[in-house]
């Protein structure tokens, strides 16, 4: 299965974000620790959008998996247009937190996006799990977005492109031990970045108990928090700090 997972930002006259590609890692890394099924995973990350253009020109992928957030919504739109006009079959999946809250409020998104198939649903955001269900969900509906639409899938939405109904599979649980996500620094996932100029990035904790109406965190079901262990979170910041430039 070729899956092609991209954070992208706009880098013509300044960079829209700068930091690693920590989000779509998370899933690389939790995919290939727990897809359990005899097929294997060819899963490559884009951070440019001339390289993932490069890439889609050379071999279109199965699922093309893309980062939303207010800068580059617009960017990944247009490069899910360009995958579905070069292979029509290539499923496309949008995650992170440029997403409605309410389920009234995410069909009518998701309305508006005929080139998106599917979408990670909040308000928990574990996209990790989410990911790993439709993956899965793929492999075993013969790697078809009809087969996969069949049924719900945890964690996802969708508009089903047979009959127009707005589809939701419900929230997946939280993870409450961050340590059952591999870190994608110690897997070398991150490698690639140390170069670039680019802010290494760590998730040290999820969740909020607080309220704020202008954050996308403050939902009831996000509000305990979960961490990862202090000696992951160790070896991370020692990884990087004997890699990263001065």
């Amino acid at each position: 299965m070729r899956i092609f997972l991209a954070d992208l930002g706009h880098n013509q006259l300044t960079f829209s974000s700068d930091v690693y590609p920590l989000g779509i890692a998370n899933l690389a890394v939790y995919a290939q620790a727990y897809f359990e099924l005899r097929e294997p995973l060819d899963i490559k990350l884009f951070r440019e959008p001339q390289d993932l253009k490069a890439a889609l020109d050379d071999a279109t992928p199965d699922i093309l998996g893309l980062s939303s957030y207010a800068w580059n919504h617009e960017l990944a739109l247009q490069c899910a247009r360009y995958a579905k006009a070069r292979d029509p079959k290539t499923v496309t999946l949008l995650g992170g937190p440029n997403f409605p809250l309410t389920l009234s409020e995410q069909e009518t998104f998701l309305r508006q996006l005929p080139e998106i198939d599917l979408a990670v649903r909040g308000p928990t955001y574990e996209g990790e799990r989410a990911f790993l269900n439709i993956i899965r969900r793929f492999a075993q509906a013969g790697h078809t977005l009809m087969g996969i639409q069949e049924e719900p899938v945890p964690g996802n939405v969708w508009i089903n492109k047979q009959t127009g109904a707005f589809v939701h599979g419900g929230e997946v649980e939280r993870i409450h031990d961050l340590d059952e996500i591999p870190s994608p620094y110690l897997k070398g996932w991150m490698d690639p970045y140390f170069a670039t100029g680019y802010f290494p990035m760590l998730t040290m904790a999820r969740g909020c108990p607080f309220t704020c109406a202008f954050c996308n965190s403050s939902v009831k079901s996000n509000s305990r928090i979960y961490r990862h262990s202090i000696e992951n979170t160790k070896a991370d910041l020692i990884y990087i700090a004997e890699r990263v430039r001065a």
